[in-house]
């Protein structure tokens, strides 16, 4: 005899009860300030804040102590707070790429699928199995002894990162805001280099990332108008730090503030390059500033805003956001080049005028020196003349 439908329904709803009581699941409701959601993530992003207000100071007036130069560099010293912005941030951000996906495997069709591999193979367990089986063995065992504390964090860290999303050849999730009536890298499921199915998630990295760029912002507005206002702009500094920790606080709201974490962590990576030479004029180097610009700020922007807009779907606006930093970053890169340019025609310009110079100076030279010969080759056929007339001279006397 076939069940009442309404009794398969209860029984299936008190089926799905005892599973999740089984697993011990909890729905925690937590408390709001300003708009966040107080969970542990958020709270570590709110601490972060006054912690890294008070660390520009104590960076900042070592650094200044230290490096004298500074006192007549104000420019160089208008940097220094951001030159530890950006490696705090870039830094950590390290630890926030793994969890990106790289496309390339799907599109070559080396994916553990295509390859007839477990969904768990990675690029090191396919390609290379030794090195994969020496790091998942390291710490275990050295030499059939006990291993060291050393080896077996090393262990642990070369384990946490061959595990990372990054070298998976697990199939990609399927974009689930893709439209088949679209273009296909135009909203039909087509990624770019890289995926961000594994975002937006809750991240202690990213809490720490978003929380210290907020209180750098607050702590740099206070050292500007101390000790360097003339140095900084109102639109490269208010504007700026006021724009940028509004829009920090907006992703915190709705969960994506590791989107704005690895976005805006890799971009800081051609800032480190900005601040040391500014900070230290003869060590400055626009080659390898402009070669970190255009992947992280530029490259890498553009295929964020690519993922934000057609394969990740809501994020807080994050694809907006991102797509106008893409613009201004795309206008400051022609005006860094144009720069350049105008520079490398006035170096090629004054170069030439030295050479022309050289040139000038080389042939007034050897006319000079040829006319003095010329005048020592007279003097020279004159002497026997002279020396006869000398003798006739004698002779009459």
């Amino acid at each position: 005899m076939d069940s009442h439908p309404l009794q398969s329904a209860q029984e299936a709803l008190r089926l799905l009860d005892d599973i999740a009581s089984n697993q011990g699941a909890t729905f925690t409701a937590y408390e709001k300030f300003l708009g966040i959601e107080l969970n542990p993530y958020n709270v570590v992003f709110l601490k972060t804040i006054p912690i890294a207000f008070i660390m520009q100071f104590v960076l900042f007036y070592p650094t200044w102590y230290f490096v004298p130069s500074l006192t007549t560099n104000r420019r160089g010293l208008a940097w220094v707070a951001t030159f530890y912005c950006a490696c705090f941030m870039f830094s950590l951000s390290l630890l926030e790429i793994g969890q990106l996906r790289c496309t390339i495997f799907d599109y070559l069709g080396l994916d553990s699928t295509s390859l007839g591999l477990p969904p768990s193979a990675t690029v090191f367990s396919h390609w290379m199995p030794a090195l994969h089986q020496w790091a998942m063995q390291l710490g275990s065992s050295a030499n059939g002894q006990q291993a060291t504390f050393v080896l077996c964090k090393l262990g642990d860290v070369l384990r946490w990162f061959i595990a990372q999303p990054l070298f998976s050849l697990a199939p990609l999730k399927p974009v689930l805001t893709a439209s088949p009536d679209r273009p296909f890298f135009w909203g039909g499921g087509g990624r770019l280099l890289v995926s961000f199915e594994n975002y937006p998630r809750d991240s202690m990295t990213a809490s720490l990332i978003c929380g210290y760029f907020i209180g750098y912002a607050l702590g740099d507005q206070v050292l500007s108008y101390a000790h360097y206002r003339d140095q900084v702009g109102i639109l490269t500094g208010d504007i700026h730090h006021a724009m940028y920790s509004i829009i920090t606080l907006s992703m915190c709201r709705v969960g994506a503030l590791s989107i704005f974490a690895v976005i805006a962590g890799m971009s800081e990576c051609s800032t480190v390059f900005l601040c040391w030479g500014y900070m230290f004029p003869k060590l400055k180097s626009d080659f390898w500033f402009s070669v970190f610009f255009f992947g992280a700020r530029i490259f890498f922007n553009f295929v964020g805003v690519h993922e934000l807009a057609f394969n990740v779907g809501p994020a807080g606006g994050a694809a907006y956001i991102y797509a106008i930093s893409f613009v201004m970053h795309s206008f400051w890169f022609s005006k860094f080049v144009r720069i350049q340019m105008y520079k490398a025609r006035k170096r090629a310009k004054e170069q030439l005028e030295q050479t022309q110079k050289q040139q000038e100076d080389g042939s007034k030279a050897l006319s000079s020196s040829g006319s003095t010969e010329t005048s020592g080759q007279f003097k020279s056929s004159d002497a026997p003349v002279i020396q006869l007339r000398a003798s006739a001279e004698k002779k009459r006397q």
